[in-house]
């Protein structure tokens, strides 16, 4: 009796976490909306503030991003902190290398700032778009890409949303 339970957990667990993101033949994967995710917390969210260098776009971009991937927990005691939490951290992590790629080039003349802000807020809108899917396959490939660039091609053109129902 235990073992069919088992078994019935293990494949309801296996469809869980793959129906939600089909990789097609040509590399691009299609991710489907998450609808078992939990409501908005009610503690502090994250934010960016003031004027970013590639633009005022990019910093309403980057406010977004912030305030979807990160919230801060209030701790109790004498000595009452924050704690800084961030949701999908491979895909925070990856954004904000992308974003460090951007300004480096800029800094250096190698690519103009309407380019690196076209190309980021891109990035960005597809990133903000993640926090609603169940992402797990597109977390463990961010993983293991280490060059900004192939994190920009990543986001940018092998992922695909489909509409919700």
């Amino acid at each position: 009796m235990k073992s069919v339970f088992f078994v019935l957990f293990l494949v309801s667990t296996t469809i869980n976490s793959y129906g939600q993101s089909i990789a097609s033949d040509n590399g691009v994967l299609f991710l489907y909306p998450n609808e078992n995710e939990s409501a908005r917390s009610s503690n502090r969210r994250g934010s960016y503030i003031g004027t970013h260098p590639l633009g005022e776009s990019v910093a309403e971009k980057l406010n977004k991003f912030e305030s979807e991937y990160t919230y801060y927990l209030k701790s109790s005691g004498a000595y009452a902190t924050e704690e800084k939490i961030t949701l999908k951290k491979p895909i925070y992590n990856a954004v904000k290398k992308v974003e460090k790629f951007y300004l480096k080039k800029v800094l250096k003349a190698e690519i103009t700032n309407e380019i690196a802000a076209a190309t980021f807020n891109q990035v960005l809108d597809n990133a903000i778009k993640l926090i609603k899917f169940q992402t797990i396959k597109v977390e463990s490939d961010l993983k293991k890409l280490d060059n900004p660039e192939e994190i920009i091609v990543y986001l940018n053109e092998k992922i695909k949303f489909q509409p919700e129902s």
